[in-house]
């Protein structure tokens, strides 16, 4: 008799047997892969949705998340899945497991990265302008990267405890920093914790802050009191160019030794922001955070780039012995330096104190932010300028007139016009100057003008005293100038500096360029083809031949000539083609007019061609004539009768009596 327990295991297999009999085996099993994970990174708080790429994934598979769980997957084919993260996650990196009833279990070579989420902080609007007068342009800069503002959470930590960095990255560059990413200095004692290696942050526009948390652990090395932990930062701007630059956090560290741990609890400065030049107002606490005492505490406002300089009551400040846990506040005022950079800056700060007989000193910063400095200076601008009638040729002389106009916020006083560049030295002693002409500017500085080779004035030197020039107003100036026999046709450059003082006692140049077009006309000779009469016979055709050489050294090009009169008309030629006048080459160009009016006769022969700067040109060429009438036909002889008998014999090769006869007689000759 068999055992009722081997029995109800014989049924029990059987009862498998026979379903899976009924559903059927699969004809060749399918190993299960997985060859892609998107995306591989979420934010903490917001989720989303996860898609893995493989085979073999049959009706019923699941992912899982390692240390968080499995998660609603969707089979959307047997090479696919889709499965929702809740928004629940926290930060870290998570493996990915895929769960096949049918195939096993496989192990995603894709790790899913989970970021704290950030916090971003729109900037304040940008103050108005002081005045509607247009600004000069800002210079091109870059991104500059900043901490401020940072909390620990908690602020003392043992070796090999974690703490949360709470704080402010500030752009105060003047253009955008992109791609940005921040992660732990390798040289700090501290390793990142959580899962989170660093941070990523979207793109920071000029002034703008974000809120970010970065959780590190301190290592077993960190020293006990206050540590400065660093990051760098990495960024580039809308050019491509790559930036790093560094900030420091601070936490306490603990050890089972007794140690004073004197630190800045808080502070804030008076006003802010502060103004490059005038005094500033600190407010601050300091702490002694440790478990032991702290002698001869010693506060001092300096360091390398500091912001502060001493005001009467110097830099440094003393505060006796601290205990644990005591607090003493610090009022003091300092002159912020007139050429502080604008935006938030940090100014070192250095505390020292005695600890067991040893002096100990912690180095830290507070932040500044400093408010931009508007200078009032002079603009100059070229308004308008005339070169009068006329092309400018080569050796012509013209009278330019030009005029300045101040668009700036303050006078410019005693200007000074030089018709070229000017270029300044600082290697000669400073020399005093007459009253009213500008400084140099700088100390011990002197000009060096270099002329225009274009243009050369006339009448005067290169450099002209023009006096004082008021905002908002203009001066019209006039200067003669002939122009460089070796020039070639174009635009031409002549460079006006513009020297000035103002009333705060600096000096400043600016240089306007003034362009001017020159035109260079073919060197050709023309010259009739032969002697011209003095007068010409009315109605009478008469034949004028012109003829032109290219004197130049280079190929010219006259598109046509065209022939016009006054007093008569132009039978033949009126138009004609030249072509191509190669160096050394001439053409000539013919044609037949006739006078129909007594008195003065004039052929004009107009040659057009195309200059250097694409422009339809001309050259003409007139010649005049007295035109008067023709002398008066011959006598008409009377007719003989006809006798029958011819008067004219047959010509002999000899016979000179017969045509001398018939020549008086008016037939022949």
């Amino acid at each position: 008799m068999l055992n009722w327990k081997i029995l109800l295991r014989l049924l029990v297999t059987g009862a498998f047997v026979a379903m899976f009999a009924l559903r059927g085996a699969p004809a060749h099993a399918q190993a299960i892969s997985v060859t892609g994970v998107e995306p591989t990174q979420l934010i903490s708080g917001t989720g989303g949705t996860v898609s893995v790429f493989g085979q073999g994934f049959a009706s019923g598979a699941a992912v899982r998340v390692v240390g968080f769980g499995l998660l609603a997957t969707t089979v959307v084919s047997p090479t696919a899945l889709t499965a929702v993260v809740p928004a629940s996650i926290g930060p870290g990196v998570y493996g990915i497991e895929v769960i096949d009833p049918i195939n096993g279990t496989v192990v995603a070579p894709f790790a899913l990265i989970v970021s704290a989420p950030v916090v971003v902080t729109t900037p304040p609007p940008p103050p108005e302008p002081a005045t509607a007068t247009p600004q000069p342009t800002v210079i091109p800069g870059q991104p500059s990267l900043v901490v401020r503002s940072f909390v620990a959470n908690p602020t003392v930590i043992p070796q090999g405890g974690t703490t949360t960095f709470e704080f402010e990255l500030v752009n105060q560059g003047n253009r955008t920093a992109q791609g940005i990413s921040l992660t732990l200095n390798p040289d700090s004692r501290f390793s990142p914790a959580g899962g989170q290696a660093g941070l990523t942050v979207p793109d920071l526009l000029p002034g703008a802050v974000v809120r970010l948390r970065l959780s590190a652990i301190a290592r077993e090395d960190a020293p006990a009191g206050p540590n400065s932990v660093g990051i760098t930062m990495s960024y580039r701007d809308f050019e491509g160019k790559t930036y790093t630059s560094s900030g420091s956090l601070s936490v306490q560290v603990e050890d089972v030794n007794l140690a004073a741990r004197v630190v800045i609890a808080q502070y804030r400065v008076e006003p802010s922001p502060v103004v490059p030049g005038a005094r500033a107002r600190v407010v601050l606490t300091l702490q002694n955070q440790g478990n032991a005492p702290a002698s001869a505490v010693l506060l001092r406002v300096a360091g390398e780039g500091g912001l502060l300089i001493p005001d009467s009551g110097g830099d440094s400040f003393s505060f006796g012995d601290l205990q644990p846990s005591d607090v003493v506040d610090l009022t003091f005022t300092m002159i912020v330096r007139s050429d502080a950079r604008r935006g938030p800056q940090p100014q070192p700060v250095s505390i020292s104190y005695v600890e067991n007989g040893e002096t100990q000193t912690v180095t830290t910063s507070i932040g500044i932010d400093v408010a931009p400095v508007i200078t009032e200076s002079p603009v100059i601008l070229l308004d308008s300028l005339d070169t009068g009638d006329g092309l400018l040729e080569p050796g012509k002389r013209f009278t330019l007139t030009f005029t300045l106009r101040n668009v700036g916020d303050a006078d410019a006083q005693g200007m000074l016009v030089t018709y070229g560049t000017m270029d300044v030295s600082n290697n000669p002693p400073p020399q005093s100057t007459p009253s009213g002409s500008p400084r140099e500017p700088g100390s011990g500085s002197s000009t060096t003008s270099t002329p225009s080779t274009v243009f050369a004035p006339v009448g005067s030197g290169n450099t002209i005293f023009a006096g004082d020039l008021p905002f908002g107003e203009a001066l019209t100036l006039t200067q003669d100038f002939v122009v460089n026999l070796n020039v070639e046709s174009g635009i031409q450059t002549l460079p006006i500096t513009v020297r000035y003082n103002t009333s705060e006692g600096s000096s400043g140049q600016t240089v306007l360029p003034a362009s001017l077009v020159v035109i260079v006309p073919p060197r050709l000779q023309v010259d009739v083809a032969e002697t011209l009469p003095e007068t010409i016979n009315q109605n009478e055709p008469f034949a004028l031949g012109l003829q032109v050489t290219n004197l130049g050294r280079g190929n010219e090009i006259i598109d046509r000539a065209e022939v016009s009169v006054t007093g008569g008309e132009v039978i033949e030629g009126t138009t004609a083609t030249v072509g191509i006048l190669r160096p050394d080459d001439d053409a000539t160009i013919n044609a037949l007019v006739v006078p129909t009016e007594l008195g003065r006769f004039s052929v004009t022969f107009t040659l057009i061609y195309t200059d250097d700067l694409g422009a339809e040109r001309d050259l003409q060429y007139t010649y005049g004539f007295d035109v008067v009438e023709p002398p008066p036909p011959p006598p008409e002889v009377e007719q003989l009768p006809d006798l029958g008998v011819s008067l004219t014999p047959e010509p002999e090769p000899d016979d000179l009596l017969g045509r001398l006869l018939l020549g008086f007689l008016g037939l022949g000759g």
